[in-house]
């Protein structure tokens, strides 16, 4: 279920753990401090739906024709189908950072109405080859420190682990619904609703 992979002394320090819950569905937590910027051609041979996280640091994305500066407690979103991507972290300051893999199968499984699979399609279709800036409200910043700091083990770990992904998906696809607006985070009361 989970692997770990510690960096060489020469290249730095940190661990970048790979969980995989199921098929189509991983998280990938990495943290790191870096001697040298650590620079990285990925090329997917898949199609993978992801919500990443930096909670320190920053990375420098270029996918396609689209270039993305990630900074410290920011979200992005992506949908890359046979992509190739650049990334590069920078060296001398901690850099961590969530990323949250889904495969399109696995996004239709966990909601199958109709109606949110509709939506998932317009989420899929509007990103697709993208790495775009997605908002954090408090409500998903919690559960992506949940996510992060998680202490449990095995089942119990994997169990948990789901529900706060779905959880944190719901979250972002609400938002994409309803359009996110700092302001209406939070509970509102009415005059009638205080008597």
């Amino acid at each position: 279920m989970e692997q770990q992979i510690y960096l060489p002394a020469p290249m730095g320090q940190g661990v970048i753990r790979r969980i995989r819950l199921q098929k189509g569905l991983e998280i990938i937590i990495s943290d790191l401090k870096l001697e040298k910027n650590m620079k990285l051609n990925i090329k997917s041979s898949y199609s993978i739906f992801e919500l990443n996280y930096c909670l320190s640091g920053e990375a420098f994305c270029h996918c396609e024709n689209n270039r993305h500066h990630v900074k410290e407690e920011s979200g992005n979103i992506c949908y890359l189908e046979h992509a190739r991507v650049y990334l590069e972290r920078q060296s001398g300051i901690r850099n961590h950072t969530l990323e949250l893999r889904m495969s399109p199968q696995s996004l239709y499984t966990y909601f199958p109405e109709s109606q949110d699979q509709k939506v998932i399609e317009e989420v899929l279709q509007y990103h697709r080859g993208k790495i775009e800036p997605c908002p954090i409200s408090p409500a998903v910043q919690k559960c992506v420190y949940e996510i992060a700091g998680c202490s449990y083990k095995g089942t119990a770990k994997k169990i948990y682990l789901q529900g706060k992904i779905l959880e944190l998906v719901s979250m972002f696809l609400q938002e994409h619904i309803s359009g996110y607006n700092p302001e209406n985070v939070g509970i509102h009361l009415n005059d009638y609703d205080i008597i």
